[in-house]
């Protein structure tokens, strides 16, 4: 027992050795630091305490199987987060009544909780068991996922658009005397409570992922391979989006309750999918994803190798006041000299303020696009999210491997990383144009931008105005049967005697009069040469975002010294958050809400909106989408002029 008591302790004296090198230390110390190594220690084993045969440590203990591990994490957690959540944000807001700013604040509660929580996570996490500290927050995510599909399960909400008795009481005949009851329970508010405690929780769990698992991989690679294998988790980072996308187009093409009967179909504004069902599965995943991590070992057998590698290539920052204390006393007090280098350092700064103002368009796109193309274009949910995902599915794929490529076969260097970043984002602001396709406004009878007003024609049948079953008769669009004075049901979707179709219909002798209306729009016909090219530039836009993605982290760790790796990831994904990802929902929140023309009424409160004025919108985002992406290439052309130079004794590219 004594034995082992002392191989830990010569282990963690190494690691000491190697994590804290003095400014003159020689390679002959860092050469006796890794002959002190004893590969007996627990820390060196794959497995759960006592038990680590050794077929699992032929199969698992590897660098290839942890970076497996944490590019499933990865896919995992940018699937919930990025993809599911966006995908059903719409499906959200119908089922509970919430407004697009409400659905703006949940969404940013995460990145709030992130920021608030990732510095710390990331600069302490390093000191700590790192794979276990993944494992964890693997768990905490899992129960997370599980919390935000509870809702669904605990809340009972009510069906009236599951049956035809809903869309009878739309027609006039029936209206005036139908007695209308609204639910005034507190259960959309204590669902949209759960939502924002779910995202607090999924962000907490969120924190050490890019930072301490990115540091971590850093650890344990060869700096040679390190890019590669960046490159594979930036890969999920961005496929989990994507195919969440694709995925939740299927659970949203599914009633909301399966064993339901219903007569609504996906085309219908009232239908809500299995919005819950993602979440549910993810939260299996995770927690099943757990286990390996909670087994693997806190070192590799060549882990001393590595160091002695990466401390010859590194910057060595720790001074000479500080070489004999112990780690603990280091942590604490070289945490704000760290943070203040770091904010000192020009070109880290001027790359992650860029990063910050992108972020603010980029998240607003990734929360909101599948409500963008089905408000714009007026697309089923199911279908806008399958779009989304099947557009940006090639984009992802081809920018990712690209930016590896390029950044692996041209050995950039940290400031070659940065001009690409700068003249690609420079071409990326031709998308913010994007904003501005959308399908013609589709006129309502009876509805202006200053909101409802009573059609006369139907001004004796007492409706609603807004109850929003729209239908179509003669080429117009009425916002429900009772407003186009339909006074019986043929159907589950057409009414007959139609009074004000019949106003409107053309009474010569050539035509018979058409007093049927059909549920739905009247489609016009000139609008799929307005999606063509905005899916075009939508492609265009994931292949650029994603291909920047490794240049920019390549750039992140190569920019600042050794110690400063975790950090310096940690403070420009809190800065990230704060000042793009946090801000980016909720603008785009408010301007959906602020183009909003008719709104759901719920005793007497505002609820989510019914329909939305496309020329306003497009105006509001493009309003968004310019100013951020000129300015975030200012900013990275900007980085690219401030990187410093290679100094004698501190080299930062290899």
């Amino acid at each position: 027992m004594d034995d082992r008591v002392e191989d830990i302790q010569m282990t963690g004296a190494a690691e000491e050795a190697a994590h804290f090198p003095d400014k003159e230390a020689s390679e002959a110390d860092i050469d006796q630091s890794v002959k002190d190594e004893k590969k007996t220690s627990e820390e060196y084993y794959f497995g759960c305490g006592p038990f680590h045969p050794n077929c699992l440590q032929i199969l698992f203990r590897r660098k290839k199987f942890f970076t497996f591990l944490l590019a499933a994490f990865s896919f995992l957690q940018s699937a919930v987060i990025s993809g599911f959540i966006s995908s059903v944000i719409s499906s959200i807001e119908r089922r509970y009544n919430l407004s697009s700013t409400q659905a703006g604040i949940m969404v940013i509660t995460y990145d709030i909780t992130v920021t608030i929580s990732v510095v710390f996570v990331s600069y302490f996490g390093a000191k700590s068991h790192q794979p276990r500290l993944l494992g964890l927050a693997t768990l905490l995510m899992a129960f997370g996922a599980f919390l935000f599909s509870l809702p669904h399960f605990i809340l009972q909400v009510d069906e009236h658009s599951s049956d035809n008795d809903g869309a009878l009481r739309q027609y006039c005949s029936n209206n005036a005397n139908s007695s209308s009851t609204e639910d005034c329970s507190n259960v959309n508010t204590i669902a949209y409570a759960i939502f924002i405690i779910s995202n607090i929780i999924l962000g907490i769990a969120s924190s050490p992922i890019y930072t301490i698992g990115v540091s971590y991989l850093d650890e344990i690679a060869f700096p040679r391979y390190v890019s590669l294998h960046i490159g594979m988790i930036s890969t999920t980072l961005i496929l989990g989006p994507v195919v969440a996308f694709g995925l939740g187009s299927i659970f949203l093409s599914i009633y909301v309750n399966p064993l339901a009967d219903t007569s609504l179909t996906t085309s219908d504004p009232a239908w809500v999918g299995a919005w819950w069902m993602p979440f549910l599965i993810s939260s299996f995943c995770l927690f099943i994803l757990a286990i390996p991590f909670l087994m693997f070992p806190r070192y590799l057998p060549d882990s001393p190798q590595v160091w002695k590698e990466r401390a010859k290539e590194m910057a060595k920052i720790y001074s000479k006041k500080y070489a004999n204390e112990n780690s603990t006393s280091i942590v604490f007090k070289m945490f704000p000299t760290h943070i203040k280098r770091l904010i000192l350092n020009p070109s880290f700064m001027f790359a992650v303020l860029g990063l910050c103002i992108l972020y603010i368009f980029l998240q607003g796109v990734i929360s909101f696009g599948p409500k963008f193309y089905e408000v714009q274009f007026r697309f089923t949910a199911s279908t806008s999210t399958l779009l989304v995902g099947g557009t940006t599915i090639p984009g992802a794929i081809f920018g990712t491997l690209t930016g590896a490529f390029v950044v692996f076969v041209c050995k950039m260097k940290g400031k070659g990383n940065m001009l690409l970043l700068a003249v690609s984002t420079f071409i990326l602001t031709l998308s913010s144009f994007a904003m501005l396709l959308h399908c013609p406004n589709i006129p309502i009878v009876g509805l202006t931008e200053n909101g409802f007003e009573e059609n006369s024609c139907s001004a004796l049948c007492n409706c609603s105005g807004t109850d929003f079953i729209p239908v179509c008769g003669n080429g117009q669009t009425y916002l429900s049967p009772c407003q186009a004075g339909c006074m019986q049901q043929l159907g589950d979707s057409s009414y007959d005697n139609c009074t004000c179709v019949i106003a409107s219909s053309n009474t010569s002798t050539d035509n018979p009069i058409d007093d049927t209306a059909t549920n739905g729009y009247c489609q016009p016909d000139s609008c799929l040469s307005i999606i063509i090219p905005a899916v075009i530039i939508l492609l265009l836009l994931s292949f650029i975002v994603f291909m920047l993605t490794l240049p920019y982290m390549h750039f992140v760790i190569r920019v600042v010294s050794d110690e400063q790796r975790a950090l310096a990831l940690g403070l420009q994904s809190a800065m990230n958050r704060a000042l793009g990802n946090v801000p980016g929902p909720l603008i785009f929140g408010v301007s959906f809400d602020a183009s909003c023309i008719l709104w759901e009424e719920e005793c007497g409160r505002r609820g989510n909106c019914l329909v939305y004025d496309s020329n306003k919108l497009s105006i509001y985002l493009l309003s968004i989408a310019l100013p951020c992406i000129s300015i975030a290439a200012c900013l990275f052309f900007l980085a690219w002029l401030t990187y410093p130079r290679q100094r004698k004794q501190e080299t930062i590219d290899n």
